[in-house]
């Protein structure tokens, strides 16, 4: 029929606008939201890794942003600082945290330490790590990643 020829031709024409507008964010993605007080799942630092890297895709069916802003060679800065040694040095950052609980906190609340006596990393008075990024991850992702980053010792 003439009206499912023009469907299929518009299809065919158009298939790239649709498949080019962007992950669609799967129906059992649930984010971690900035809630640092939620238990978390073990965490696989080889996972960690490829989310940082980019190889693979967060629950939310896109891309974390660490590797745009952190480099992890040593005292190369892209934005934020490089995350070289980070497993060490988030150990010692503030009084009374791990490092895992220091890596969690300023992903998911950036704004809620900020090293003294560095205002290099500061926007108006706020961290440039942008808040919200536990939107972008569910449990597993934030787990994985908080994995890999506490191994770069």
């Amino acid at each position: 029929r003439d009206d499912q020829i023009t469907d299929l031709t518009n299809f065919v024409m158009n298939w790239e606008a649709e498949a080019n507008a962007g992950p669609s964010i799967p129906l059992d993605f649930k984010p971690v939201g900035s809630d640092t007080t939620t238990s978390l799942p073990a965490g696989d630092p080889e996972r960690g890794a490829d989310l940082f890297a980019q190889k693979v895709k967060a629950g939310n069916n896109s891309n974390l942003p660490c590797k745009a802003c952190h480099s992890l060679q040593p005292g190369q800065v892209l934005v934020g600082p490089s995350l070289a040694g980070i497993g060490t040095t988030a150990a010692t950052r503030e009084p009374g945290k791990s490092a895992e609980e220091y890596i969690r906190e300023s992903i998911q609340n950036p704004n809620a330490y900020i090293v003294p006596d560095n205002p290099t990393y500061l926007a108006g008075g706020k961290s440039t790590m942008p808040a919200g990024l536990g939107n972008s991850m569910d449990e597993q992702d934030l787990a994985d990643v908080i994995a890999y980053l506490s191994s770069l010792k």
